[in-house]
């Protein structure tokens, strides 16, 4: 439109290495659809001016954001491999993709600043293997983890974690499931999908907040009872009664029964970038062994040397 400005929206990219700070300062296009395009490409330009833009890499990054009538939004994460930089970049500029493209309402962006950390190294391990402490498991037990990682390019390393079996569990089989921050996503769709399948702005922040950084490792214990998931929050171990009556629900709202609950969580950080994840099923509450590993998974992780 001739004689009118277009509506920009503040922006301050931060680039750390071994080769010091750069910061650019810029404005870009309040668009819905090409703002958040212009802001990767920014990004990525950053890259090229003050650091390498292809190889081995391990990225820490921070977004913070600014939108009107909300609290300020931070998200952190990490993010290692040959091709660290680019899932750093689709990394620290997706929240503000979703939201700014989100299908609910329009939100006023006013400003955004990103924040990235490159070493020129790939910090990246696998979930290999893990070996519990113990074979016969009661209420209120403790349970230590030992989680072998295989880094990229070297030897095995041992992380150890642990979980408590809460005391109200009745006797029966529990999922013990260790994972990076991916496979959780991965199968925590699958568990309880109404989660992710976000209703308004506030859903959808929450989902953004809620997710792990990828040098977390996840413990859980996941127990075959029903629950349910109310506004995409989830309501773990229901009554027998309520789950049966929201089963017979005649309507299509915002509760969705789910059949497998998480009891209990930890979280450990690590040294690295994690990928993989191990299952091993649990008796609780019988006389003899109740360690079952999941076919084709690696048994006890070795001896330290």
């Amino acid at each position: 439109v001739i004689g009118e400005t277009a509506e920009m929206m503040p922006a301050s990219i931060t680039i750390r290495s071994v080769h010091g700070a750069q910061t650019y300062q810029m404005e870009v296009l309040r668009n819905r659809d090409l703002g958040p395009r212009f802001i990767q490409s920014a990004v990525v330009s950053s890259i090229l001016t003050a650091e390498k833009a292809q190889g081995d890499a391990t990225v820490n990054t921070r977004l913070s954001l600014m939108i009107e009538g909300q609290p300020e939004l931070t998200f952190e994460n990490i993010y290692s491999g040959t091709r660290g930089l680019g899932e750093g970049v689709l990394g620290v500029t997706r929240p503000l993709q979703l939201l700014m493209q989100n299908p609910f309402e329009r939100i006023r962006v006013e400003s955004a600043a990103f924040e990235l950390e490159v070493a020129e190294d790939v910090k990246a391990a696998r979930i290999q293997s893990i070996a519990l402490d113990r074979s016969r498991f009661e209420p209120g037990d403790r349970v230590g983890v030992k989680i072998e990682l295989r880094p990229y390019l070297d030897v095995s390393k041992i992380v150890e974690s642990s979980i408590v079996i809460p005391s109200h569990v009745r006797s029966g089989t529990l999922v013990l499931r260790v994972s990076s921050a991916k496979s959780h996503i991965a199968q925590e769709s699958k568990r309880i999908p109404a989660n992710y399948r976000v209703s308004d702005v506030d859903n959808l922040v929450r989902v953004l907040k809620a997710e792990h950084r990828n040098d977390e490792l996840i413990v859980e214990l996941l127990a075959n009872r029903a629950g349910a998931t109310v506004g995409g929050v989830e309501l773990s171990s229901l009554p027998p009664s309520v789950a049966t009556a929201m089963k017979r629900g005649r309507h299509s709202g915002s509760v969705r029964t789910v059949n497998q609950t998480v009891v209990s969580e930890s979280v450990t950080k690590t040294n690295f970038v994690l990928s993989g994840q191990q299952t091993v099923f649990l008796a609780v509450g019988t006389p003899g062994p109740g360690l079952r590993f999941s076919p084709g998974q690696p048994g006890p992780v070795p001896k330290k040397k």
